[in-house]
């Protein structure tokens, strides 16, 4: 396809200067070539410029600078795919409007974002890392009506030099490997697959409810995302546990499209999954505990397993690594032994009883083949939930132990 040149430009069947104009219409883009019935190119130019404006058509008729909050709420969600994400920009602008009336960006001033900000952490109590997000979507939309020439970059530029309140520091909360086999025998039958697959791949739950067997390559042993949450396909290698859990539920035949459905066929709820998994999470006494955290579990034990970031940050779907780095928090025990190392104690190193592969580990407890796709119960010698610090010992102990007797 030819390409469409941009401005003025001269026809040799013409003696005008001829343009091309630019029409949008909210999202809708479109080019149209006039004449500008001009033979002086100064003139040309302001035909041109004047044109341009005139071609460029807001939301509900409205001027450039003079669109309302709702009227670039609604050019932002039809940029963006996924109920989930269009929820969360309607809520964030109605909080918008609740302080700010449904101005016009024209009669909006910093101060009043900057105030937004202020009143909604310290009136409304609202965490920082919320205030950040709801901005943040405010900003997003005003970067995009600038694109679309819906806003001037003068009155862009005050309103996104408005500073965000300061990130909160990452969440440090994975699993021990004494939690995560408490949390998995505590787990419903049904869970329990799903758990183990999200220990050992980092998806997110929206990822793990959207997976359908064709996704499944038993092959190669990998799972395949498509679409991911930042648009890009990701590849995901099943190793050890997740992959033998796969299998054996693909050999003994598929009663869904999706990897993991209720009995009749369907996906299962996020409110279910987070149900059945705190209450879980309750009966096997693990403190501060969700569902997103074994997201967290994946990266650290990955970090302490010796894959580099660059690598975890791939297998989690980060375009930055610095997102990454957030989740891959390392265990003090981890830490130790990597100092040891750089002063080659050894012998040191040959008495810690810290295992950093905490995924051997976990494999070390499940069992598969003759129709078994679960937890054996017997694997389970580990004192009581209400002891909450477990020995690494023990679980070397058990390890034998079930060595010994296969």
């Amino acid at each position: 396809m030819a390409r469409i040149p941009s401005g003025l430009f001269k026809r040799p069947d013409s003696r005008f200067w001829w343009m091309v104009v630019k029409i949008t219409d909210g999202n809708q883009t479109r080019y149209k070539r006039e004449s500008t019935n001009e033979t002086s190119l100064e003139k040309a130019r302001d035909v041109f410029d004047r044109r341009r404006k005139e071609g460029t058509a807001c939301p509900n008729g409205a001027t450039q600078d003079a669109l309302t909050l709702t009227e670039l709420e609604n050019l932002y969600i039809m940029t963006i795919h996924g109920k989930s994400s269009e929820d969360k920009v309607t809520i964030a602008f109605k909080h918008l409007r609740d302080r700010l009336g449904d101005i016009p960006l024209n009669k909006l001033r910093p101060v009043q974002l900057n105030n937004y900000i202020v009143q909604r952490q310290h009136t409304d109590k609202v965490q920082p890392a919320t205030v950040r997000k709801e901005v943040s979507y405010f900003k997003t939309a005003v970067r995009k009506a600038l694109r679309l020439d819906l806003v001037s970059d003068a009155l862009a530029l005050k309103l996104l030099r408005v500073e965000l309140p300061k990130a909160p520091k990452g969440r440090v909360r994975y699993l021990t490997i004494e939690e995560a086999v408490r949390l998995l025998e505590c787990c419903p039958s049904w869970l329990q697959p799903i758990v183990v697959t999200a220990l050992y791949t980092g998806l997110r739950m929206g990822e793990l409810r959207s997976l359908t067997w064709t996704q499944f390559d038993k092959a190669a042993g990998y799972l395949t995302l498509p679409k991911t949450k930042n648009g890009e396909r990701r590849d995901i290698p099943l190793m050890g546990t997740a992959f033998t859990l796969l299998k054996s539920q693909h050999q003994l035949g598929r009663r869904s499209a999706f990897i993991f459905s209720d009995s009749q066929g369907r996906p299962f709820s996020r409110s279910h999954i987070d149900h059945e998994f705190l209450d879980a999470v309750h009966r096997a006494c693990v403190e501060d505990f969700r569902f997103h955290d074994t997201r967290h579990t994946f990266a650290s034990w990955a970090a302490m397993g010796g894959i580099e970031i660059y690598a975890i940050s791939k297998l989690l779907g980060h375009l930055s690594i610095r997102s990454t780095e957030i989740y891959t928090h390392l265990s003090p025990n981890h830490i130790t032994r990597q100092v040891l190392l750089l002063d080659d104690h050894h012998d040191s190193i040959a008495r810690e009883t810290m295992n950093t592969n905490n995924f051997r580990l976990l494999h070390e407890y499940f069992t598969f083949g003759d129709g078994k796709d679960d937890l054996d119960p017997t694997l389970f010698s580990l004192p009581s939930p209400n002891k909450n610090d477990v020995s690494t010992e023990s679980i070397d102990e058990n390890l034998n132990i079930h060595e010994s007797a296969a």
